[in-house]
This record gives C-alpha cells, structure tokens and sequence, in this order.
C-alpha cells in the first residue's frame, strides 16, 4: 500500500501533543493518530472500543462499566492499564468539571475541594482488577458518545504529573495504530505501530501537509491517487468550489457546522449592547444580499439536521437604529480596529461585508493571524492586541448528539473564546440540565431556547452554516468512514 498525504489547508501546523489540547483543530488528526480514546466510532456509526472489552451503561442505576483489556500495549511495549483509562477522563474533569456527561459522576465536587485531586479518583470512580465502574448522580442520553472524544485520548498515568496535571514525559509512548514519523516546517508523517502492521489493514504511513490556504487551490491539479484534501467551504469561492466538484471526487460531511464572528465587548464601543446590535443588524442586512454558495447564510447556530433550527425570518432584527448609536460611534469615527482570523487568509465573503459594515460605521477593520499557542485559541487570547474587536469563530453539532454538542461548546473554561457566553448564568442556565430531556418536542423547543438567547446576547452573530469536503481525484472511489456522526479517521478515507 502506498504512502498517503492528508492535505490541510490552513497554514498552521500541530502545536501540542498533550490530549487535552487536541480540541484545536490544528492538533485534531495527528492527536488522533497518536492515541486512542475509551471508546471509538466505526465506520458503521457503531460504538467500539480498542482498549475495552465490554461497555455498558446502566440507566436505572446511572452507572457506566468498563471492562479493559488484557495485554494491550503501548508503542514502547508498556502496558495500557485500568487506571491510564481512569486518568483519562478524570483529568478532563479536573480541567473541565463542566463537561458533559462527566460533570454528573458522583463525588465531583468534594474530589476536585482536595490540594491534588489527580492524585485520587472522585468516590463515584472505582476499579475493580480489570473493571471500571463509573456512577453518575442522575441518567444521562447518551452518555458513552462522549467518551470518544480527543480530550480523553489514553496516554501513560507515569507521563504525567498528577499535582499539576502537566505532561512529565519528553516523548509520550502511543497508545493508537500510529507513531511520529518525520516532522518538517510544513508536514508531519506517521508510521503505523511495527507490531500492528500485520494486523490492520490500514495505510501503513501517512503525511499530513498544511498549505497555506491561498496556495491549495492553484496547486490543487497536483494532487495524486494517494492524496486526500481535507477543506472547508470557507476555503473557497463559489467559482472555485464549483471547478472542485466537477473537476474531481467529493465527499461532503453533513452541513451541520457554523461561521459566525465573536464580538469583544472589552473593547469601547462594543462593550455597548446597543452598538453591538445595530453592527450586527448591518452585518446580517449585507450577508441577506451576497450570494455565498456553496455556504448558506444563517442567523441561528443550528441547520435543519439538527434540534432548534430557526428560520431566518423568525429572528427579528434588533431594535435599534443609527441615532441611537451615533453619538456613541462618532467617538471612533476612523478607528483602526483588529479581526482576528485563525488563518493567513480571510474568506472573501466575509471580509467583504465587514469592509461595507466598516464604512457604514465610518471605522477601519484590520486583519490579524496571530500565532497560536499551545492549548490556546485564536479569540481572547489575542484580545491583547490593540482594538481587537471581533474573532472568527467555527464550530459543528453531530446528529447523534447535539445536545451533548451544545453542552460541551459552552462548557465553562472549555473555550476561553466564548467566556462571555458560557460565563452569562442565564443563557447557561438554559443548557445545564438539558441532557435530563428524552422527549423530542421538548428537547426541540429548549435548544430553539438556546438559538434564540445566543442571538440575543449579540455577542456571537452566526454567518453561515456549511460544511467539510473530501477531495480526491476524479473516479478515486468515495471516502469511507461515517460521515453523518463524526469525521472519519484519518485512516478511514483513504
């Protein structure tokens, strides 16, 4: 089997293999690549696992068991334990006691009062030689999904330092099919485990090549049978995307992810509601008018695949108008103001109805791509950089579990960009119990509840909602792996 390329076209390479940094999309594959989680997704949208020989969940007792496997290794020939699965999951919930799912495992709250709560489990964890039991205070829907997350990924309890929850280990060992290859300024590239080589019918290596994302189109005829283009609508214009389709094999993931822009209300004069409305009023009046295929403009965080969509038309602009604000914003008449972008390069559609918005504002918006660092996004932490007044922001919801997806965007200290949302009590007070709903007309009418409120906040204006696209050569046959829960693993689509 030949050597296979994974294209990204964003410019921006892995930055941290610590499992909970592997939320940024920069460390989403290689992270993936690495280590393996409590639980995995097939190609079916089945629920497996690689490390566990039974799950089971219980809702009469809310009780989570786990039984793990005998003589299963890590890359170093290391064994993988009960208590590296535990650490695991508690470590997420050291850093995110908000999380869903794991928020509700009994003893929580007393585990993370002590000096070094890592150093122990919460009462409601217990292993029994092999068997992990995990007790929840109430049933939960759902509620093995999450354990398939990245930021659970498996990695050696001795490679971390369970006072600071720092990793201990210059090199951590993999505990997935995959160890690091190479590594040069702009690719990375992983070798299959020698003692699964045998085994899996995998590639047995794969590089993983960030472009920047102006130069993959005019190289995109350059690609090969082995090759594989991860890109997203944003990547291209509508010329462009349309050549794509027609010109080669495409694969779209279910149009279930969002664009929208996060506004900074630290800095004057957004820290005023009524400015941010009457911006975001005048943004949504240019996007109704530009025809940003293959994306579709939305006001409202969800598509119609998933609980809570709202039409357009059923949000009602905000009531405000110029004169209310005029006062306000003739103090920044000609003001240089920052939009921070994750990328080299901003989508064209956007940065055009932001320059109109600007002008009809009389202030200046500049583009900013600050570095990422590790563990960190592009949002508040580059808030430090004069008149930063808005970010871009991407995110999606899966249809098995959307409401576990809302959860976890607004998990508190999860996503320091969206600290002024998670951190209103009103808005998260909508979204904390949630979960506790099986009834669908209920559980629609609540995350219409979420859609709303989002808007009304006028902190976050949603743009867009679109999607990931596969591309490979024409006649290469389509991309396996499921499509509709989760994106494939990389392994998966070639």
């Amino acid at each position: 089997m030949n050597d296979k390329q994974f294209i990204i076209p964003n410019g921006i390479m892995p930055n941290s293999v610590d499992p909970l940094h592997i939320d940024q999309f920069n460390n989403y594959f290689p992270g993936q690549m690495l280590y393996t989680t409590p639980l995995t997704i097939t190609a079916q949208g089945d629920l497996s696992s690689e490390v566990l020989e039974s799950f089971t969940y219980d809702p009469i007792k809310f009780e989570i068991m786990m039984k793990a496997k005998s003589s299963i290794n890590y890359s170093d020939g290391s064994a993988i334990t009960p208590e590296d699965i535990v650490v695991a999951i508690t470590r997420m919930l050291h850093s995110r006691p908000n999380f869903p799912v794991i928020r509700f495992i009994k003893g929580k709250d007393d585990w993370l009062k002590l000096k070094h709560p890592l150093l122990s489990f919460p009462s409601g964890i217990t292993i029994n030689n092999s068997t992990i039991s995990i007790k929840l205070e109430k049933n939960i829907i759902n509620p093995l999904f999450r354990f398939t997350m990245n930021i659970m990924s498996i990695i050696p309890k001795r490679c971390i330092d369970l006072k600071t929850s720092t990793i201990k280990c210059d090199e951590i060992p993999s505990s997935g099919f995959y160890k690091e290859d190479q590594k040069g300024d702009n690719f990375i590239s992983f070798k299959i485990r020698p003692e699964l080589a045998l085994k899996k019918t995998i590639p047995q290596k794969i590089k993983f090549y960030f472009p920047k994302v102006e130069s993959t189109y005019s190289s995109i005829d350059t690609i090969t049978n082995d090759d594989i283009v991860f890109a997203y609508d944003l990547d291209f214009s509508k010329e462009q995307y349309e050549k794509i389709t027609s010109s080669y094999t495409t694969n779209r993931l279910a149009p279930t992810w969002f664009t929208g822009v996060v506004l900074n209300t630290e800095v004057k004069p957004f820290d005023n509601k009524q400015v941010r409305q009457y911006f975001i009023n005048q943004l949504h009046e240019e996007l109704a008018k530009t025809d940003m295929s293959p994306r579709q403009y939305s006001k409202g965080i969800f598509s119609k695949l998933i609980p809570g969509y709202i039409e357009n038309s059923q949000f009602s602009p905000y009531n405000v108008e110029l004169k209310d604000v005029k006062k306000e914003l003739e103090k920044y008449k000609d003001t240089n103001f920052n939009w921070v972008i994750r990328k080299k390069v901003a989508p064209t559609f956007i940065s055009n109805v932001l320059e109109k918005v600007a002008k009809k504002l009389n202030i200046n918006i500049n583009i900013k791509a600050p570095e990422i660092a590790p563990g960190s996004h592009t949002g508040r932490k580059s808030y430090k950089l004069d008149n930063t007044i808005l970010h871009t922001t991407h995110s999606g919801f899966w249809d098995l579990d959307p409401i576990g997806d809302i959860q976890m965007l607004f998990t508190p200290n999860m996503h320091d960009d969206y600290k002024d949302i998670w951190s209103n009590k009103s808005f998260t007070a909508i979204i904390k119990d949630l979960g506790e709903n099986s009834d669908k007309n209920l559980v629609n009418a609540k995350m219409k509840e979420i859609n709303q409120a989002l808007y009304d906040m006028a902190i976050m204006p949603i743009l867009s909602l679109q999607s990931y696209t596969y591309i490979s050569k024409k006649n290469k046959k389509n991309v396996s792996g499921n499509m509709s829960l989760t994106v494939p693993y990389p392994w998966e689509v070639f």
